[in-house]
C-alpha cells in the first residue's frame, strides 16, 4: 500500500522530489563539506514568543534502532558521524511538516507539534513520521550502501495532550525552554512498541486524524502494556498495519 505522505499545509509537497534533493547534502556532510553553521533554536524562539505557559502539542520521538551494534561495528568517528547525519536529516523533516525540535536525546530527538489546527497538527506529526521512514528508506540508506556503510533503523512514537512550557536549567550556566507532561514521556514509551522502521501512535493522536490517514493504524493493546488513562480503562496503541520495508 502507498503510505500518505502529504500533510495539511507541508513545506515538502513531494516527498521523491525532497529526497533527491537530499542526496547531495547527505553525501557532502559524509565527506566534511559544509561543516560551518551559526547556532540557531527555533524551538526556544518559539516557546519564548508564547504568551501562555500550558498549550495542547503532538509529541513525536524518533531514535535510531540497534544503535549499540551499529556502534560496535564502527570506527568511533565514523559512527558519531552517522549518528550525526540521521539527526540532522530527522531534524529537517521535522521543519518542513510544521513541527520544532525540542531536544536531541542520544541517537534520536523530541519533536513537537503546537496548535491551533489541532487535527492539522495531529496530520502533520503522522505524516512526519512517514516521511522520515521513507527518506531514510529511500536516500539515506541507499547512500550508506553505495559507501559499504550500515543500514539505519529507526522507530517513531507519537502522542498528543497538554504540556507545560517550563524555563529548564540554571541561569548562570545553561537554561533552555522545555516541556512537561505525561504526553512527552508516553510518547517515548510508545517508541518503544513501535515495529522496526516504523510507526506507533497513542489513542488520541489517532482519535484526531483525518479518516484516510487513520485507516492505516491497526489499534492494539500490547503485551504488558499497562499504561491507563485517567478513567483507569487501558490506553490503547496504534500501530501501522503494514510493513515499510
Amino acid at each position: 500500500r502507498e503510505m500518505p505522505i502529504y500533510a495539511s499545509e507541508p513545506k515538502i509537497p513531494d516527498i521523491d522530489k525532497y529526497g533527491k534533493t537530499r542526496i547531495k547534502p547527505i553525501k557532502d556532510f559524509l565527506t566534511n563539506k559544509n561543516q560551518n553553521y551559526s547556532p540557531v533554536d527555533k524551538s526556544e524562539e518559539f516557546l519564548t514568543s508564547l504568551k501562555k505557559d500550558e498549550m495542547k502539542f503532538v509529541i513525536l520521538t524518533v531514535d535510531l534502532k540497534g544503535s549499540t551494534i551499529l556502534s560496535q561495528s564502527l570506527e568511533k568517528y565514523e559512527n558519531a558521524k552517522i549518528i550525526s547525519l540521521f539527526i540532522r536529516e530527522m531534524s529537517s523533516i521535522v521543519n518542513n511538516y510544521r513541527g520544532y525540535v525540542l531536544k536531541y536525546v542520544g541517537d534520536g530527538l523530541i519533536a513537537y507539534f503546537p496548535e491551533p489546527n489541532f487535527i492539522g497538527k495531529n496530520d502533520n506529526a503522522v505524516d512526519c513520521g512517514f516521511a522520515m521512514i521513507l527518506v531514510l528508506r529511500n536516500t539515506i540508506n541507499k547512500i550508506l550502501m553505495k559507501q559499504r556503510l550500515p543500514k539505519l533503523k529507526l522507530r517513531i512514537g507519537i502522542d498528543s495532550g497538554e504540556a507545560i512550557i517550563v524555563d529548564m536549567g540554571n541561569e548562570s550556566i545553561k537554561m533552555h525552554k522545555d516541556l512537561i507532561s505525561e504526553t512527552v514521556n508516553l510518547s517515548s514509551k510508545i517508541q518503544s512498541l513501535a515495529p522496526e522502521n516504523s510507526m506507533a501512535i497513542g489513542d488520541s493522536t489517532a482519535r484526531n486524524l483525518h479518516v484516510s490517514r487513520r485507516t492505516f493504524f491497526e489499534k492494539t493493546i500490547p503485551d504488558g502494556w499497562k499504561y491507563t488513562t485517567k478513567k483507569g480503562e487501558i490506553y490503547p496503541v496504534h500501530v501501522l498495519k503494514f510493513k515499510t520495508y
